[in-house]
């Protein structure tokens, strides 16, 4: 389908005629994935997150990633839903859905926050589905079901976890390990956002970052997230787990001494 919305809403459809030449009957059967009033609770719904989450004063970056860590912080992955697991309801009434429904809430919330942007579709292991959303003029991907990883259940409580290791990413970048459908999608070359793969499970204080830098062996690093060229900047060569934030202190279990 040439529309993203119903490309990824359409779960069936098919086509039966029955007749003669100049006088045929022809009947076509289409499914989705939720009913016309779970549409329009959808509507509402995504119009009242973005108001509660974004702000004139954002900048695109800003509303891209409260809309990523929005999606991340209130679903989690699971097929074991009542209604369809692959429906942008589920996830938004249930809060449990897969990779499906998380893109198409990616989807509806960019959109409805003036974003350009795409549903996509192609593999990851499995098939799989993201999004592409447009940033000061340059295409990204965007896989808010990556960024949300999947925990054994000896993790522990995991619902504060968010990373950014597929936040705006290239096409050269999410290739690593995802494969893009032939449908036409725009290019994404900039590789603008580099510095954020890195971030994983970040205490932010004001426009800072604090994280476990994943590529120096979980390290205590910071990042400006309202710099026009990002970097991280390493704070202390400790491994940290576990970070929160208190009266103006950083506090962490040590991870390499218990």
């Amino acid at each position: 389908l040439e529309d993203d919305y119903l490309n990824g809403v359409l779960s069936s459809y098919g086509i039966s005629a029955q007749g003669y030449k100049n006088n045929m009957s022809i009947t076509f059967k289409v499914s989705y994935y939720h009913t016309k009033a779970q549409e329009q609770y959808i509507t509402q719904k995504v119009k009242q997150i973005n108001a509660s989450i974004l702000s004139p004063s954002m900048t695109e970056v800003q509303k891209v990633k409260a809309i990523n860590d929005y999606i991340v912080l209130n679903s989690t992955y699971s097929d074991s839903t009542s209604t369809s697991p692959h429906s942008i309801y589920t996830i938004l009434d249930k809060g449990k859905g897969v990779c499906q429904a998380y893109a198409l809430l990616a989807y509806r919330l960019l959109q409805d926050a003036g974003f350009e942007a795409r549903y996509v579709t192609g593999y990851a292991g499995v098939p799989h589905a993201w999004n592409l959303v447009k940033v000061d003029g340059q295409w990204y991907h965007l896989d808010t079901t990556w960024n949300d990883p999947v925990f054994s259940t000896s993790a522990g409580d995991k619902k504060k976890y968010v990373r950014y290791k597929y936040f705006l990413l290239s096409d050269s970048q999410i290739r690593k390990d995802h494969s893009i459908d032939a449908n036409g999608y725009p290019s994404a070359t900039s590789t603008r956002f580099t510095a954020w793969h890195s971030v994983s499970e970040p205490i932010q204080i004001n426009d800072t970052m604090y994280f476990a830098n994943s590529n120096d062996n979980i390290r205590l690093y910071k990042m400006n997230i309202n710099s026009s060229t990002y970097k991280v900047e390493k704070v202390a060569d400790v491994r940290v787990q576990h970070l929160t934030y208190s009266n103006d202190w950083l506090y962490f279990s040590n991870y390499s001494h218990s």
